[in-house]
């Protein structure tokens, strides 16, 4: 098994299964799905964005357009003063192929084990 460079660390992965655009630039993996490429692009937040952001979307293999929304995943905050809303994600998902808008968010609450009192 091959360790890989992705993003911030290693991936293991038994062949290449995707590609990966320069290190020192921004996050950006591609994965060829056949009819298009599935593409995910980590925003920092040094870009303007409140909070950093995952974003998952359907590219044109040959024009490299966005064809489909999929996903964004992000810090959740608080979209009237910009506060973040300590641990806790949204999730925006864009699960109906022919609708703009989003159809589904999930704010997702960190978890955390209790810890088990052997007192």
């Amino acid at each position: 098994m091959e360790a890989k460079f992705f993003g911030g660390g290693y991936v293991k992965t038994e062949e290449p299964c995707y590609t990966m655009s320069n290190p020192n630039s921004i996050n950006r993996m591609t994965i060829d799905v056949g009819f298009a490429l599935l593409t995910a692009i980590v925003y920092n937040n040094d870009n303007g964005a409140p909070v950093p952001e995952i974003s998952i979307y359907l590219e044109d293999k040959e024009t490299g357009m966005v064809t489909q929304d999929i996903a964004l995943v992000l810090q959740a905050y608080n979209e009237s003063n910009g506060e973040v809303i300590p641990e806790m994600i949204d999730c925006i998902v864009w699960a109906e192929s022919d609708n703009e808008d989003y159809t589904n968010k999930f704010q997702i609450n960190h978890y955390v084990e209790e810890k088990e009192d052997n007192g």
